[in-house]
């Protein structure tokens, strides 16, 4: 057993080789591992150190941070094992997501190994069976890229040990637990897993019994269905706050069309693509070459056991050719390739049995069998030296093709002589192989996707060295300290970071989190048009217009010495370091009353200039006649506005045919500003689509619109850009990437400065005072209210919080798309919220209750036992 654990911890090692070697970062200078999950371990270790549990005001706008975060981190155990850990910085959290990722790998591996030993796999078989398993590089890209992704693979052996001591022995207990460790720690991954184990549980079936009958298989599957039911009843305090958060989400919007079959090319290229490295970046699972000996003898093994795993095995890899499984596991949604690791699962697990079966004396790889596996290897080293001709200097591609032309020859001469030399020298030449193999394979894999490691870690040392600081988070810390009020901070940095807010811990506007409340994504980009990445579930700043940012309490910006950009109506407050501090001369309070309400119908009909002026006049709602306060009147909004027809441009290398604008390279427009030289606001809104082209960008003055078209891209043709005072653009230049375009509108719309001072003059008079915030979302203040009207809040809606006016429970309402409202009449009031995670307490007594329930039916069965006995 200790030499097996050894051979593991190696493997597992080996594995991440290209990081060990080159002493590199476990992560990507952009993209998802560095903007979002190397954002939360410091986010999230601060908010639960410090007791909050349910809801902070550092992310985003303030959320949830229990139901948000159960995709990724805060029910999982590994982010749990971390917390007696420093992770406040970035360096610290990258730095440590190695270590972690090993030890997920050997865990993987080790609970594998276990699997097949319970299935009465050798040794020499189990330790294979559980290399292949964690050696392939689907662990080691995800582990870079999504960390949390590979939890399912490190799940998945305990689940199916589980379920096979449930039907060979009648134990439930590690079943059960493995559900509920499944389910607790993510649901999506418990999704895809749970497919997994009812597609097993047909194959177990099957080779349980001799003969097919309805009313076996039913009890069988109702056997299943019982004991996963108490797994799940378990996990209810994690799995009902997901549901309910996954289910108020933005992502609905897309029509999926799914093809019949993949294109050629995937076909072609299948079998080269799962034993040497691919061009493909999802697509990444990467055997060792001993599985394509193994699975190629898998046609004459006479194994019975065997035979039901190999064919399940060849079941899955045929799921692996249809497209739409790849939305199955999905969720019915876009295709993704997260569900790969069942199929490397399964190959692994047959692998065992097809070693142990190759393994007994007197059986042999039949000849045609070798010569199929060098043919078919020679096609693959042909094929994939042609595709390298251009990585000809690439001596770690060269030396991986000739590493496994080596392992083939070694396997087929020990498989030739495993009866006549000891089986330990087998064992071991077999072993030794696989582990060498492995780590060159995910180190060549890794170059081919990273490039050289030296200027990966060169491009996180240069965003390290002055982002995420600990001096910066001084700073933010001391602003806060010296003004204890409750306000939003502006970051504008060097480089634009969404989840910024996260790390340097203030109460800002940008988040990006896959369960980030859908009301809150559509108030941004759908019902006030904000200027944003057209990409779901992220929200970044308000392109500062005036109007919304006082609207939601911002005081502060914070401003790069690298930004030109200063504020109107902000004075300098202080300089600190690279940054200068600048302060709101009019800010408002985290609430204010609203003396009139309008409907849904009357907003849709107003531009992004009036929505934004209404923000600061009226409460949007629904159903307004509920509420007896004035409806008001759109037609007082004080906003100019230049159609389409109006507007003058300019043109070079451009021309511009009724609605067809066609722009040629280095095509580039000029919107003449009629509002030039006026003091305020200047939005400018188009409705246009590109065609022929999947993407393009768009530069309007310093702005930039980047529309995307992939799949994941947010569906949007009506963008809003804001220029700020209008005295600084006499003409607006618009730039955009060569092409065809379809403009269905342009408007300009502008509004006065005076307008705005008015507003929030009338604002500042019935506004909260006396703010205070405790932990998880507690927050009390007074207002006194000069007249009947809607307390507006700027804190988004949701159906966790609970309102008292003066002691008294209010129903929450939800006020302008996505935030908290509530009525108060004339006078002064105390206002107090309290905020708890939707069906968390419910979560937890059906927990509890299953709990007791099952402790029950345990302790009754071992009584009776003694009982008998």
């Amino acid at each position: 057993m200790f030499f097996s654990y050894l051979t593991l911890f190696i493997a597992a090692m080996m594995v991440h080789l290209f990081f060990l070697i080159g002493k590199n970062y476990l992560s990507e200078a952009c993209c998802d591992s560095f903007t979002q999950l190397s954002h939360y371990y410091p986010f999230l270790q601060h908010t639960y150190g410090q007791g909050n549990f349910f809801w902070s005001w550092e992310e985003g706008l303030g959320g949830d941070v229990f139901s948000e975060y159960l995709y990724y981190y805060s029910t999982n155990p590994f982010f749990w094992l971390t917390m007696p850990f420093d992770l406040s910085s970035l360096q610290s959290t990258i730095e440590m997501r190695l270590f972690l990722s090993i030890g997920k790998v050997f865990l993987a591996m080790i609970l594998l190994f276990h699997f097949l030993r319970y299935l009465k796999r050798s040794y020499t078989a189990a330790v294979t069976g559980a290399c292949i398993y964690g050696g392939s590089y689907y662990f080691l890209i995800f582990s870079l890229r999504f960390d949390f992704m590979v939890d399912g693979m490190v799940w998945l052996p305990l689940v199916i040990w589980g379920y096979e001591r449930l039907v060979q022995e009648n134990k439930k207990s590690l079943f059960v637990l493995s559900i509920f460790l499944i389910i607790s720690s993510n649901f999506y991954l418990s999704y895809i897993s749970s497919i997994f184990l009812v597609l097993y549980a047909c194959m177990k079936y099957f080779q349980l019994h001799q003969s097919f009958r309805w009313k076996s298989l039913i009890k069988h599957y109702l056997q299943l269905a019982g004991y996963y039911l108490i797994g799940l009843g378990l996990a209810a305090f994690a799995f009902l706050p997901a549901v309910d958060r996954y289910l108020h989400v933005d992502r609905f919007y897309a029509h999926v069309n799914i093809p019949l079959l993949f294109d050629a090319p995937f076909y072609k290229n299948l079998v080269k693509n799962l034993f040497l490295m691919t061009g493909k970046e999802d697509f990444v699972v990467i055997f060792p070459i001993l599985v394509l000996i193994l699975v190629l003898y898998g046609f004459q093994m006479r194994s019975a056991a065997g035979k039901y795993h190999f064919r399940f095995c060849l079941f899955i890899a045929f799921l692996v050719m249809i497209p739409f499984v790849y939305s199955l596991f999905n969720g019915f949604s876009f295709m993704e390739y997260r569900w790969l690791y069942l199929f490397v699962f399964s190959v692994a697990v047959a692998s065992a049995f097809l070693l142990d079966d190759l393994l007994k004396r007197g059986h042999r790889l039949a000849m045609p069998i070798q010569l199929l596996i060098i043919i078919i290897f020679t096609y693959i080293t042909y094929t994939k030296m042609k595709k390298w001709k251009h990585f000809s200097g690439d001596q770690h591609v060269l030396e991986a093709l000739l590493f496994s032309w080596v392992a083939i020859i070694v396997y087929l001469l020990l498989f030739y002589l495993k009866d006549r030399i000891s089986k330990k020298w087998v064992a071991s030449g077999i072993v030794l192989i696989l582990v060498v193999n492995i780590g060159l394979t995910n180190d060549v894999a890794m170059h081919f996707f990273a490039g050289d490691p030296e200027l990966l870690d060169k491009k996180l040392d240069q965003r390290l060295a002055w982002y995420g600081q600990a001096k910066d988070q001084q700073m933010f810390q001391s602003l806060q300290n010296d003004d204890r009020q409750f306000y939003r901070i502006t970051l504008m940095n060097r480089i634009n970071e969404i989840n910024e807010g996260l790390l340097y811990h203030f109460k800002g506007f940008g988040l990006y989190n896959s369960l980030l409340s859908g009301d809150i994504h559509r108030f941004f980009k759908n019902e006030y048009n904000i200027l944003q990445v057209n990409i779901p579930s992220q929200v970044n700043k308000l392109d500062n217009r005036l109007f919304l940012m006082s609207g939601l309490a911002n005081k502060y910006y914070v401003i790069h010495k690298d930004k030109s950009f200063r504020p109107y109506d902000y004075s300098l407050f202080r300089t600190a370091g690279d940054y200068t501090i600048w302060k709101n001369n009019h800010p408002l309070s985290i609430g204010f009353l609203y003396p009139s309400v309008t409907d849904y119908r009357t907003f849709h009909q107003l531009n992004a200039s009036e929505r934004d002026q209404l923000f600061l006049s009226a409460a949007v709602v629904d159903h307004p006649e509920k509420f007896s306060l004035p409806k008001f009147q759109p037609k007082v909004l004080q906003v100019e506005r230049i159609p389409y027809h109006q507007i003058k441009l300019e043109k070079s290398n451009a021309s511009l045919k009724g609605n067809r604008l066609k722009i040629e390279e280095n095509g580039k427009l000029w919107i003449e500003n009629p509002f030039y030289q006026r003091a305020g606001e200047l939005i400018v809104t188009f409705k246009m689509s590109k065609w022929k082209y999947k993407r393009y960008r768009m530069e309007l003055g310093d702005k930039v619109f980047n529309h995307f078209k992939g799949k994941y891209n947010y569906p949007k043709e009506e963008i809003s850009i804001h220029l700020g005072e209008t005295k600084d653009w006499k003409r607006i230049p618009l730039k955009l990437s060569p092409g065809l375009y379809q403009v269905r509108d342009l408007t300009l719309t502008f509004q006065t400065y005076q307008t705005y001072h008015e507003l929030v003059q009338q604002r500042q008079q019935d506004e909260l005072k006396q703010v205070k915030m405790g932990k998880n979302g507690y927050l009390t203040a007074k207002i006194t209210a000069k007249t009947k009207g809607l307390l507006f809040l700027s804190i988004p809606y949701s159906d966790g919080w609970k309102i008292k006016v003066d002691g008294k429970e209010q129903k929450a309402l939800k006020v302008n798309t996505a935030f908290l409202g509530v009525p108060i009449e004339r006078g002064t009031h105390q206002i107090e919220l309290a905020y708890r995670t939707p069906y968390l307490y419910m979560g937890i007594t059906i927990s509890v209750i299953t709990l007791i329930c099952w402790r029950g039916i345990l302790l009754y069965r071992r009584r009776n036992r003694v009982k008998s006995k």
